[in-house]
């Protein structure tokens, strides 16, 4: 017989794999490079996200503080009323519970943005590591195309 054509071996289920590897990472690399061209660019992407939300928690504090203030004042115009009278008045009672609550809420919001700084934060450290690897993924595969 005569050798018409020779057919190289099906890949084996390890090659399959590192290309699909290989292709979700170059895939997310596509995606991210569309949005920042170098690993400054996210750099400087993450020092204004994480700046806003640093300003952001800095009023919630500064807030916090003074709420707090006012529930101590309340609290002792409350003692006052109770040395003088002996019975705090409803409002002034209504009013402690209105600063507690919003104690409470600012509380809240405040932990949301500590939770959504160290969100984000995640998550420009993947967007950098990805950039990196996908960056040298394509490389080596533009090398190896060129090899051929």
């Amino acid at each position: 017989g005569q050798v018409i054509e020779i057919i190289p071996p099906a890949p084996s289920k390890e090659d399959l794999k590192s290309k699909e590897i290989t292709n979700d990472i170059l895939e997310r690399y596509q995606r991210i490079k569309r949005r920042y061209s170098s690993v400054e660019d996210i750099a400087g992407a993450k020092e204004r996200r994480l700046s806003n939300i640093d300003t952001n928690i800095a009023i919630l504090k500064s807030n916090l503080t003074g709420l707090n203030a006012i529930k101590r004042d309340l609290m002792s115009q409350a003692a006052s009323e109770e040395r003088q009278r002996g019975e705090v008045s409803t409002g002034t009672l209504e009013q402690i519970e209105d600063s507690g609550a919003e104690i409470a809420m600012t509380e809240k919001v405040l932990q949301k943005r500590r939770d959504e700084y160290a969100k984000e934060e995640a998550k420009f450290a993947q967007d950098t590591e990805a950039f990196i690897k996908g960056s040298e993924v394509e490389k080596a595969t533009q090398s190896h195309l060129i090899d051929r």
